[in-house]
């Protein structure tokens, strides 16, 4: 029974060294891959989405259908089914274009969730000292600041509901300019060559005016226009999934970086598993041959000496007792001759 405990004592000792080293190693494995992971990583794509409402004098037979396709176009964006691992980062911005167009909201999607349509049939019509003049200029300037961001993972989109006749004030916002069916040279063409942009109630022939600039600009394939007869037909679908848009040299960047983790994750494993082999043979082989030695040290404590068969009746000591000993009946009866007759 003591050798047994012994070896359970041996034993326990040597597979917590095997635990803690292997515990170590494991630790040490999982930094290399969160660090390459991490070093792999790159951002989250989004959307950014802009809605221009146009609440001018020349719009205002048109104000409240806009708006309701609005409203519609943002209650169709907070339906929007949400996982619970999705961050839902995508940016909404609400911009009123009048005489002095301004955001009236900004927000994430999960914020779009939580408002009423009525806020912004209210927060519309609370502008009415704005309508006279329309400073598209200004409001396609305000909403290219709001669609900031690397094309490669931010996703833009300008939703603009206008006539998209200019009439900025003077130095009063109760008077015009001369009306001017397009806009100043300071227009952010440049700044919109990356983002969707669609216009719903162009007049006819206002259509054919911005069509042609916007083909002059080379942004005919981002820059659609609906007149009022296809506004009316249009149906206006919130923006899809963003996904990150890599061009060929960077997927090849990515194949090869991604090949590079995978040979180095299997160096690393196997320099694991080879050390850990090593450090099991090794323990292995150290409590074998401790077991061992203890196990003869305990046999040999535990062996009786010989007895010395041959002083056993030396001079000095006692005879047996007659009749006992190691002799048989023959032996211990004396000799007395032949028995006469």
């Amino acid at each position: 029974m003591k050798i047994q405990a012994d070896t359970r004592r041996v034993n326990q000792k040597h597979w917590s060294c095997v635990l803690a080293v292997t515990q170590a190693l494991a630790a040490a494995f999982i930094g290399l891959l969160v660090g390459i992971s991490v070093a792999g990583t790159r951002p989250e794509p989004f959307n950014k989405v802009v809605v221009i409402v146009d609440g001018s004098g020349s719009y205002s037979s048109r104000r409240m259908e806009a708006i309701d396709r609005a409203v519609a176009l943002l209650n169709s964006m907070s339906q929007k089914k949400l996982h619970r691992w999705e961050s839902a980062s995508d940016r909404i911005t609400i911009i009123s274009l009048d005489a002095i167009p301004e955001a009236l909201w900004e927000g994430s999607l999960h914020e779009l969730k939580t408002m009423d349509s009525e806020f912004w049939t209210a927060h519309f019509q609370a502008r009415t000292d704005y309508v006279r003049c329309t400073d598209v200029t200004a409001a396609f300037r305000l909403a290219a600041r709001h669609l900031e961001g690397d094309p490669r993972y931010v996703h833009k989109y300008l939703f603009v509901f206008s006539d998209l006749i200019d009439e900025p004030p003077t130095d009063s916002i109760y008077r015009p300019r001369k009306p001017s069916r397009l806009p100043t040279g300071d227009f952010p063409w440049e700044a919109l060559r990356d983002v969707s942009v669609s216009v719903f109630w162009v007049p006819p022939e206002q259509k054919l005016i911005w069509h042609r600039a916007v083909e002059e600009r080379g942004l005919g394939a981002s820059f659609a226009l609906y007149t009022t007869s296809e506004s009316a037909e249009v149906a206006i679908q919130p923006p899809p999934k963003p996904r990150i848009e890599l061009t060929e040299n960077e997927r090849k960047t990515e194949r090869e970086r991604y090949v590079r983790y995978a040979w180095t994750f299997v160096k690393v494993a196997a320099i694991v598993m080879a050390v850990m082999g090593v450090l099991m043979g090794f323990i292995v082989f150290a409590a074998r041959r401790s077991r061992q030695r203890r196990s003869s040290r305990v046999l040999a404590r535990r062996v009786v000496p010989p007895i010395q068969q041959a002083n056993a009746h030396g001079p000095g000591s006692a005879l047996p007792p007659a009749g006992t000993g190691s002799m048989d009946s023959k032996q211990a009866t004396p000799y007395r001759g032949r028995r006469r007759e």
